[in-house]
């Protein structure tokens, strides 16, 4: 006998849009979920991390070295030593821009108030006799002064015609900063024995020596230079 074809029941209806609606809103929140994943993803590649980024900018280090603590302090230090450079500039044009005074009161010399002159202990010197170069210096101001003469000041040059021989500066090994306190008509020396030999800037190797001859003397101290004094190597 042939079978009638039945239709699904208004039960079985139901239960299908059910189960496709439960299948649909499954695909929606897969979805959901794969798109925040995607993005969050695509932000950590192109945005970076910034708790990271953060402690980075904050142990890194400024152009030159220095950590932004430390640069911060500076500016401050600067700008404090530039307003009290601006006070001093301003109190230096009301004083006339006199020479600031040293702690024992005296002021510091003035190239004018100082001469400086050349000498040697002898005027001629026999063979494997070294001479003694001399610096003479004398205040000449008429108030005390304080001067610096420590060998960064001092230089002792000598020359034959248009020849240097030698200079204090060419080999010259730790120069040292020495001020003293020169009174009204106050002079003093400085000596140097020269071994007769010759040298170049930069200390340079040299061969020759200084033949017999006549020979001139300058020294200078600080900006001031003198006259050339003459000798003779024999």
């Amino acid at each position: 006998m042939a079978t009638e074809n039945q239709k699904p029941s208004a039960a079985t209806y139901r239960r299908r849009r059910i189960v496709a609606l439960i299948v649909l809103l499954l695909l929606l929140t897969l979805i959901t979920l794969g798109i925040v994943s995607v993005v969050k993803w695509v932000s950590g590649v192109f945005g970076g991390n910034k708790a990271d980024e953060k402690q980075t900018t904050q142990t890194s280090t400024q152009p030159g070295g220095e950590n932004s603590s430390t640069s911060d302090a500076k500016d401050k230090n600067t700008g404090d030593a530039e307003g009290n450079k601006s006070t001093g500039d301003a109190e230096g044009e009301k004083e006339g821009e006199r020479p600031s005074p040293q702690p024992d009161g005296s002021q510091d010399c003035v190239a004018s108030d100082i001469t400086v002159s050349a000498a040697t202990d002898k005027q001629s010197y026999g063979a494997g006799e070294d001479p003694v170069l001399i610096l003479k210096l004398k205040n000449t101001g008429d108030v005390p002064c304080t001067m610096n003469v420590g060998t960064t000041q001092q230089e002792f040059v000598v020359t034959s015609g248009n020849d240097r021989i030698f200079s204090t500066r060419d080999c010259q090994q730790d120069p040292e900063d020495v001020k003293i306190k020169l009174d009204k008509g106050q002079e003093e020396n400085a000596r140097f024995t020269w071994n007769r030999v010759r040298s170049l800037p930069e200390c340079q190797a040299i061969s020759s020596k200084p033949l017999p001859g006549t020979y001139k003397l300058k020294v200078s101290l600080g900006d001031n230079e003198s006259k050339p004094a003459t000798f003779v190597l024999q």
